[in-house]
């Protein structure tokens, strides 16, 4: 049950944080700061599940732009990714007591953020143009390529450090 209620819980902190409105870059940092530590916290499943869920949350929303519907499995793909490249690290290559100061760690967090960077740009500049036959505008392709790196690599240091310090004062 204990994982159960961590899920909901982490879950809800997700959507909440979705839906405050804040600008694109800060919510895409929080998001990934919650597919990472949602991770670490529980396990790539979990993560995963969120990377799923969050997508489809902003387009309820209405936080996508109409063009980019289409694109939400490809920000589904992206997001399995990130969190399947991470934990893939995590799992073979670094101990939990050197979490902080873990070189993999690092490889990590960049290397996720980097294949769901390329992953999306792929989308966007090859697969959706061949799937509709039309091309996306520079301004979303700038929207959904760089800027995905960096929220990517930012919210996964972000997650780090939350999670180091929730261990530090055993709250996990």
């Amino acid at each position: 049950m204990k994982y159960k209620s961590r899920l909901v819980i982490l879950l809800t902190i997700t959507v909440i944080l979705e839906m405050l409105g804040f600008p694109s870059p800060i919510t895409g940092t929080l998001v990934n700061l919650m597919l990472i530590f949602t991770t670490l916290v529980l396990n790539p499943l979990a993560g995963i599940f969120l990377g799923v869920l969050t997508p489809m949350i902003a387009l309820i929303r209405g936080q996508l732009p109409a063009v980019l519907y289409p694109l939400v499995p490809a920000i589904i793909i992206g997001n399995i990714t990130y969190v399947t490249i991470f934990s893939f690290y995590r799992k073979r290559y670094f101990r939990e007591t050197l979490l902080f100061h873990s070189f993999w760690l690092w490889l990590s967090i960049i290397a996720g953020s980097f294949l769901k960077f390329l992953w999306l740009y792929f989308s966007v500049t090859k697969i959706f143009p061949l799937l509709f036959s039309k091309t996306i505008s520079d301004k979303i392709i700038a929207v959904l390529t760089f800027p995905q790196l960096l929220t990517a690599i930012s919210g996964g240091i972000l997650a780090v450090i939350f999670y180091q310090l929730l261990q530090k004062r055993k709250f996990l």
